[in-house]
């Protein structure tokens, strides 16, 4: 015995629905073959939109295209029965006993024996009003309290010993059927009323939306207790012990599964007493079902699941209701009527009275044509007719004229016919020599009476609101006929639609539009414009269209029915260019089949009554736009699994760190939409690498490559069959750890690996250009040396011996002679030029080595200078002496002595001071006097003529690397100012190993 269920789930590709002849439901089926479980017990959609599916081979989920096997390890996995609660949990029964809690946190939570759960069957699951949750079971009802089960015993009424099912109304009154009859106990009663007498097995429950309880069961068939319509009982035929499944669905209809069969019940308040409710209901899906329907469900979106002994099948309202099988030209009739030409039967006329008008010879109608008066006109390819009362009246053509006398095949025969303003009837016969006739007292014109129309095929004809005639030609023209002047509109005009098969304007409006093959244009005024969708279609192989009396657009093309609502239309006609929103019928909606792209033609009408008619391929359906019901309900979305570098699918998360090194990303989404999951659209971006939306279309996954180190998120939103978005959708947090090298510390490191090689080569470089300082010094001071041992070994010592020579005359004269006074004058300046001299040449041979001491020599120099001239001398020291590079102490010093001679020879200065400082940034020498100053043009000039001191001073600063100031003003003293950098004053700055 298998019961109406609530659960199951799981994955798989939708199968080509099949379709119950003038059904007005869309069945679709999976298999094992398809990815779902074979013996499919239980249904339940869970708070996310999934479909549970319990099976005895495990529990699946399904979001419309793919059915998933549960992969968390379950006590069994025979399921008898499931149960979807409010805050998103689900409850798992099983066939060998007791019961699983999936709580809305994904948690597994296991009842058994130790909870007080029998293990003896589940059958059914159920929540009341207060959430308390029943369980019925083959040894009696059991009720869940805190964490444990307890048995609902006699002592509160109940006696039934094998329950079936349990139904907690909306009232909050529970329903419990079992195999001793039907129990009910009140909202906040404490006992339950036994109802059958006698007993009778009830193994179905269900609520109906009036309120009405419906119970079906072995022996007494089908009961309704309450709601609008009373109470009722009524037989069942088939086997006594088969159960029925039932369930009321939201529009009034009763479903019943049994024998293999499932009934529905259009309008159950049919059910008056005596009605066999066989007899009263269509059967869907028989002999086609998956399998033996075991379980039936109704979605939040209004589709009705059944769950069969092979599989699971869905069946969903359809839009579009097919009415006469085999298409052919259709014109509306009065009222609610429909003309229809069918290739079989002739002339019908469909509707509140249904007619046939035998047409004899004339059963091949290739166009219908009614006037506004009612009149209907027929052209076939053997002629023109009219109807006449009940009666089809064949009409003389203009002789000869030459007519194919085969059946209506694309443009053969009469393939439009128009009634002008003035009263004349306008036939266009694209094969004949004379392409387009006009009837007028009788008589019929060629090409209408006109010399220039363009003598082409003319496949299309309509009248405006305006009075314009239109003309649709096979050369991919139209012309516009208004009054005595006519227009031709090509490419050049914006045509780009092919042969103009279709010309459609509808009475009292000012719109004309035009199809072809290649799309549907709009003539704004002056030229026309395609229509495009907003997804880029161009709405090709359209053969009708009618723009109803709601301001509707609706066209019947090569890919199914399109709807165009009214303010999309406005949108067109204030930006001709605007893309449209539209909805797309086809085989998931009734339609099998698309438009004929040639004749028969129209191939859609609007009745009086509003509702649409269209011709399709297989035969005619039929809409009421004014019935028609739009999904409202935003899809769920949710992302499935992500998988990084190929390795093994991540289960979702708000927030997955993934590994360093992950460079490729595959994000798995879904979302849940089950009533036609075909039409779901996606759009995703990953934030840090997308700057806008990535339209997705149907697809259902997403890669990224060449991803690196850092933090991204990934959002995803769908949109339901009817085209509504839920733009909140789903995101994902993913955090790629970096590796080693992509860590700040290692750039960090990086970086001052770099500086401290950078600091190295620098610190080499200066090392270098010390090297080669100290090379050009030693060289400087080697040739000094030579210079010295020259002027000491020739010059001075050849002067020394004439002026012994010079001696040795002066001492022959006698002292008192004049000339002997004058020699000893000459004699002792020449003493003193070689004394002076050999000064010289010593300074030439002195080294630094020979300073061993800066500021004591300094000292010496100046106490010596001072002596001879009486001038006040000071030498002071800033900061701690250090040793300095020998060389660079060798010019330091002959730059401080030539400033020092300089302030006591020709400064005529009553002091002078000397400040030798050292300090982290260098050496720093500054010589000041207080006497007369330099001239400034001396200073600008850099020395010049006589002045040779200064501009050597500064020759030696360069050379070694430092600047010197000298600041003068006259009558107030000078200054001379020198700083050397301490990396290269100071001995042992220049290393890789020490800071200056």
């Amino acid at each position: 015995m298998l019961l109406l269920c609530l659960a199951a789930a799981s994955a798989a590709r939708a199968q080509t629905p099949s379709q119950a002849p003038l059904s007005g439901f869309h069945h679709t089926r999976w298999s094992l073959a398809d990815g779902a479980p074979s013996g499919v017990i239980s249904l339940a959609q869970t708070q996310d939109g999934y479909l549970w599916l319990g099976s005895a081979a495990g529990l699946y989920r399904f979001d419309g295209l793919h059915f998933e096997l549960f992969a968390p390890k379950l006590p069994s996995d025979s399921i008898s029965s499931l149960l979807a609660l409010r805050d998103g949990g689900l409850w798992i029964g099983y066939r060998g006993g007791g019961a699983s809690l999936l709580d809305y946190n994904g948690e597994l939570h296991h009842y058994g024996e130790a909870e007080g759960l029998p293990p003896w069957r589940v059958w059914k699951l159920e929540a009341d009003t207060r959430d308390i949750v029943w369980a019925a079971t083959d040894r009696g009802l059991y009720r869940l309290q805190g964490e444990r089960w307890q048995a609902a015993g006699e002592t509160s009424g109940f006696a039934g010993r094998r329950v079936f099912t349990v139904l907690a109304d909306a009232a909050g009154t529970l329903w419990v059927g079992s195999a001793d009859g039907l129990y009910t106990r009140a909202a906040g009663a404490t006992r339950f009323v036994r109802l059958d007498q006698p007993a009778s097995i009830v193994g179905s429950l269900a609520q109906g939306p009036d309120g009405a309880i419906w119970s079906g069961g072995a022996h007494h068939g089908l009961r309704r207790f309450g709601g609008i319509r009373g109470a009722g009982s009524w037989p069942l035929g088939g086997s006594a012990q088969q159960q029925p499944l039932l369930l009321p669905d939201r529009d009034g209809g009763l479903w019943l599964a049994r024998d293999s069969q499932l009934l529905r019940i259009a309008d159950s308040r049919r059910l008056g007493a005596g009605a066999a409710p066989e007899s009263l209901a269509e059967v869907y899906g028989d002999g086609d079902l998956s399998g033996e329907p075991w379980c039936i469900l109704q979605d939040r979106e209004g589709s009705i699941w059944v769950g069969s002994s092979r599989g699971l099948d869905r069946f969903r309202a359809n839009p579009l209701r097919m009415v006469v099988e085999q298409s052919g030209a259709i014109a509306a009739a009065g009222g609610s009527d429909l003309w229809v030409m069918n290739p079989q039967r002739g002339l019908l006329r469909i509707g509140a009275v249904n007619r046939h008008y035998d047409g004899g010879a004339a059963r091949d109608f290739s166009h219908l044509y009614r006037e506004p008066d009612g009149t209907l006109w027929l052209g076939s390819p053997s002629g023109l007719w009219r109807l006449a009362g009940d009666k089809l009246e064949s009409v003389p053509l203009p002789l000869p004229l030459p007519l194919p006398v085969s059946p209506a095949s694309g443009d053969d025969g009469i393939a439009a016919l128009m009634r002008d303003r003035s009263g004349g009837l306008w036939m266009s016969v694209p094969r004949a020599e004379v392409g387009v006739w006009r009837l007028a007292g009788g008589v019929w014109a060629p090409w209408g009476g006109r010399d220039d129309l363009p003598h082409a095929p003319v496949l299309s004809m309509a009248a405006d609101a305006a009075g314009r005639l239109w003309f649709g030609y096979a050369d991919h023209r139209i012309a516009c006929l208004d009054g005595a002047r006519l227009r031709v509109y090509g490419a050049a005009e914006g045509l780009q639609i092919g042969a103009a098969r279709v010309l459609y304007s509808r009475a009292g409006k000012a719109d004309v539009w035009a199809a072809g093959p290649s799309g549907v244009a709009r003539f704004d005024g002056r030229r026309f414009a395609p229509l495009i969708g907003d997804d880029g279609d161009a709405f090709r192989g359209v053969s009708g269209m009618v723009e109803s009396a709601a301001g509707e657009l609706w066209l019947n093309g090569a890919a199914g029915i399109s709807r165009i609502a009214a303010a999309d239309l406005a949108d067109v006609r204030s930006n001709p260019h605007h893309p449209v929103r539209y909805r797309r019928f086809d085989t998931n909606d009734g339609l099998d089949g698309g438009a004929a792209q040639v004749g028969p033609l129209p191939s859609a009408a609007e009745t009086e009554d509003g509702r649409l008619w269209f011709a399709a391929g297989s035969g005619i359906v039929r809409t009421d736009p004014a019935k028609l019901r739009s999904n409202r309900l935003l899809p769920t979305v949710l992302i499935r699994a992500v998988r990084a570098d190929d390795e093994q699918p991540l289960a979702p998360a708000r927030q997955l760190r993934l590994p360093h090194g992950t460079t490729r990303l595959q994000i798995d989404y879904t979302a849940t939409s089950l009533a036609v999951p075909e039409r779901v659209r996606f759009r995703y971006r990953l934030e840090g690498v997308d700057t806008r939306w990535q339209d997705a279309g149907t697809r259902r996954q997403a890669f990224y490559t060449n991803l690196g180190a850092g933090h991204y998120r990934f959002q995803v939103i769908a949109s339901n069959d009817a085209g509504l978005w839920n733009n909140t959708g789903t995101t994902i947090s993913l955090d790629i750890a970096p590796a080693f090298y992509q860590q700040p510390w290692f750039a960090a490191a990086g970086v001052l690996a770099l500086l401290g090689l950078a600091r190295l080569l620098h610190l080499l470089r200066l090392r270098q250009i010390a090297a080669q300082l100290r090379v050009e010094l030693v060289e400087r001071h080697r040739e000094r040396e030579r210079i010295a041992r020259e002027l000491h070994d020739t010059l001075l010592q050849g002067v020394q011996g004439l002026v012994l020579r010079f001696q040795s005359l002066a001492n022959e004269l006698p002292p008192e002679a004049m000339l002997r006074q004058r020699m000893d004058i000459a004699l002792e300046r020449a003493d003193r030029l070689l004394a002076e001299g050999r000064q010289r040449v010593a300074e030439l041979h002195a080294t630094a080595s020979d300073i061993t001491d800066l500021a004591e020599s300094l000292e010496l120099l100046g106490r010596e200078l001072a002596q001879e001239r009486a001038i006040d001398f000071r030498l002071s020291i800033e900061g701690s002496p250090r040793a300095l590079q020998p060389l660079l102490q060798d010019e330091v010093h002959r730059i401080a002595r030539e400033a020092l001679i300089n302030a006591f020879v020709h400064s005529d200065a009553a002091r002078v001071d000397v400040l030798l400082g050292y300090d982290r940034g260098g050496l720093r020498l500054r010589v000041r006097d207080d006497g007369v100053g330099i001239d400034e043009a001396i200073l600008k000039a850099g020395g010049g003529a006589g002045h040779g001191g200064l501009a050597g001073m500064r020759e030696r600063a360069v050379r070694i690397g430092g600047s010197l100031a000298i600041v003068s003003s006259l009558m107030a003293g000078t200054e001379i100012d020198l700083s050397v950098p301490a990396r290269r004053a100071y001995r042992g700055s220049i290393s890789v190993f020490r800071r200056a």
